[in-house]
């Protein structure tokens, strides 16, 4: 395994996990005139940063594994 293939694997992983739309309503975010995704991680968790020029909605996207809520009445 060479020098640089760490950056090959981040770079792919990036590019199949990174969100696709906005969470919000729906636009694209894969053209870079669309919106922002970026990523940085907190420990081992991955976290994906998005703007969405469609809205203006910003925010915070994760991975979840499990997750406990309350029904609305």
């Amino acid at each position: 395994m060479g020098e640089r293939s760490w950056f090959a694997e981040d770079a792919l992983a990036h590019a199949v996990d990174a969100p696709s739309f906005c969470p919000r309503c729906g636009a694209g975010l894969t053209r870079a005139d669309d919106g922002l995704v970026v990523e940085y991680w907190t420990a081992d968790e991955r976290v994906f940063h998005c703007w969405c020029r469609a809205c203006g909605w910003s925010g915070d996207v994760r991975n979840v594994v499990r997750m406990i809520g309350h029904e609305a009445e």
